[in-house]
């Protein structure tokens, strides 16, 4: 038997681990290999992190202009919330594997629980700027300092790399981004057993056929259209492209760009759409005839795979995860990650290309069903775990 870990809600339309092991328990249970992976904490329930996130709401109103109680409050709430989590009762031995996705959890957790400890981080970035980043979010601050919650979670991350022998990343173009963030990452992980899969997703659906999307949002039906999907922040490049609309308005107001999301950064040229929080990002992705993930840092983000579902063409920045999905499919298109000029330029070289963007499409559907299906992606795992459970 085999455990994965992972005390928050799972849901196919959130990022991160919550995506991933969503997706990935649907492979698993489309294998028939559902019996074969037990989640803990078995408590957990969308009522119950609901209640959580209403207890949180209330304490953030209370100490939104206080900084220092802000750091204490978040440091005294992951130390007391990992003290309570009770596991129900589960029975673990040394020969089990436990998969852990997130470094916080690793850290409170493993000495706690027997056998043979895993450990993939999602973040694309260092999980302390992460957080910090997340909390001057939601307070509507960004001149919050934090810099006692930060470095303690920084200690927490460093810790638990250094501290668990296995690891799974989906590629080794993905793991290579800790380098930026982890002291001597490269040094530490010569020492451990590292193991790469590709995630894979399920086929991203719409509700929306291409030319009822366009004219519910005023989009014109000739118009080349653009999309993005994903947070509106920095790391995500949002900032990037909405500089890149503006510049191409100037050039060709014929091309529009569409966007899925919210964030810190918003757009203001009048070729872009931004539709926000959406539950059908795939009407979007549909609708649009070149995909663009222009990530300043990535790690191997589920967005681009569910386009190759889709079949559209995608120009990415040339980093982590996509540079592994470009070498698989002619369909994905690189350009210089925070590279505005060079963005612009294969942008307008792929619109005036009808011929190269429809074979990128096929291409990255055909990539996708040969790589990146919920089945095959739940086989991998599957392998990569029973042979950990075999390792001495």
């Amino acid at each position: 038997m085999h455990y994965i870990f992972f005390p928050d809600v799972i849901d196919i339309r959130n990022g991160g681990p919550s995506g991933y092991l969503a997706n990935l328990r649907e492979g698993l249970s489309l294998n028939s290999k559902l019996d074969a992976v037990t989640f803990l904490p078995s408590f957990r329930t969308e009522k119950k992190m609901n209640n959580a996130n209403q207890n949180i709401g209330t304490v953030r109103k209370l100490i939104r202009n206080f900084n220092w109680l802000i750091d204490s409050y978040y440091i005294y709430s992951i130390k007391k919330y990992y003290q309570q989590l009770d596991l129900d009762g589960a029975t673990i031995h040394n020969n089990n594997v436990v998969h852990f996705h997130r470094v916080n959890d690793y850290y409170y957790m493993s000495p706690k629980l027997p056998g043979k400890k895993v450990l993939t981080p999602h973040t694309p970035q260092s999980f302390a700027e992460e957080k910090v980043s997340a909390l001057r979010h939601v307070y509507n601050n960004p001149s919050l300092k934090l810099n006692r919650y930060a470095n303690f979670l920084k200690v927490i991350e460093l810790e638990a790399f250094k501290a668990c022998q296995y690891f799974i990343f989906p590629s080794k173009e993905a793991m290579s981004i800790y380098s930026d963030f982890i002291p001597d990452f490269e040094k530490i992980m010569k020492k451990k057993n590292v193991f790469f899969n590709m995630t894979g997703c399920k086929k991203l659906h719409y509700k929306l056929e291409r030319d009822d999307f366009r004219r519910k949002n005023h989009i014109p039906d000739d118009a080349f259209l653009i999309s993005f999907v994903g947070r509106h922040n920095y790391i995500k490049g949002f900032d990037l492209l909405a500089d890149v609309a503006a510049e191409i308005y100037k050039i060709n107001p014929g091309i529009y760009f569409v966007s899925g999301g919210t964030g810190e950064f918003k757009a203001s040229s009048p070729n872009f759409i931004q539709i926000g929080w959406t539950d059908d990002p795939g009407s979007i992705i549909h609708a649009s005839d070149l995909f663009v993930l222009p990530n300043r840092s990535t790690y191997f983000d589920l967005v681009l795979i569910e386009v190759l579902s889709l079949g559209r063409p995608v120009l990415a920045s040339d980093n982590g995860g996509n540079i592994t999905v470009s070498q698989l499919t002619e369909g994905v298109q690189l350009f210089q990650s925070g590279n505005k000029h060079d963005l612009i330029e294969k942008l307008l070289g792929l619109y005036s290309n009808n011929q190269k963007i429809m074979e990128m499409g096929i291409d990255n559907r055909r990539c996708y069903d040969e790589f990146f299906t919920l089945e095959k992606f739940a086989n991998r795992y599957i392998d990569i775990m029973d042979t950990i459970s075999r390792m001495n």
